[in-house]
């Protein structure tokens, strides 16, 4: 199955990840392939990571290692994106093969143009999952977790911690 990680791009040469990355998207160019796509923060990689790091023995393994991780860079590497790009990014995933969208940020406002693109991959059998958000209550929408996780299309996931307790600073 291929998971889309909408993020800062994920860094397919990393020893966990690059026996199953592939050619991915950076929305903020327009443009493919494996560089394009290149994650130059850190985030999107570590992302990568918990989904689909290879059983390979060595680092960590992935909930999903046997998944193709398609890596959507909509983030610059200060980790800052606009709806339009985040948008543009979701719908290429599901374009390109997407089975799943991973999107591990949040912010206190719905768009319609993310609202939009979320719709465009739900309709089409997508599953999209979302960061409940992990700044307070302050950037939480009205069902009490950040967009896009508080979207009703939207699989909203909240952090936890080594006892398998939500951390203080996740949203609910």
């Amino acid at each position: 199955i291929t998971v889309a990680v909408i993020d800062t791009g994920v860094a397919d040469d990393h020893p966990d990840l690059r026996s199953n990355t592939v050619p991915g998207y950076n929305a903020i160019t327009g443009r493919a392939g494996y560089l394009e796509a290149y994650d130059d923060n850190g985030h999107g990689t570590r992302v990568a990571g918990v989904i689909a790091a290879g059983l390979n023995g060595m680092g960590v393994v992935g909930l999903a290692y046997e998944a193709n991780v398609l890596p959507v860079k909509t983030m610059s590497s200060a980790g800052l994106g606009t709806d339009d790009v985040i948008a543009a990014g979701i719908v290429w995933a599901v374009d390109n093969g997407a089975r799943i969208i991973n999107m591990s940020f949040g912010s206190g406002k719905q768009t319609a143009v993310l609202t939009e693109a979320i719709r465009y991959a739900t309709d089409r059998g997508v599953l999209v999952i979302a960061a409940s958000g992990n700044r307070g209550r302050d950037a939480a929408g009205p069902s009490g977790v950040s967009f896009p996780a508080a979207d009703p299309e939207v699989l909203a996931v909240s952090a936890t911690d080594y006892n398998d307790h939500v951390t203080s600073f996740s949203l609910t």
